[in-house]
């Protein structure tokens, strides 16, 4: 279930406890991420010339 569509009385415990867990962590969220890069080298192919 969305936290979204979470009915009262549920809905502002759920904030609540959001809020308080933030709260005692000093009142931040520190995000760490990692994301793969992968980079790669275009193919490699013959130009193509057409004859008029």
């Amino acid at each position: 279930m969305e936290h979204i569509t979470l009915k009262e009385p549920y809905k502002t415990r759920f904030y609540e406890g959001i809020r308080e867990a933030v709260m005692n962590a000093g009142n931040q969220i520190k995000i760490i991420d990692t994301i793969a890069l992968y980079m790669t080298k275009k193919p490699f192919s013959m130009p193509v010339h057409y004859n008029k």
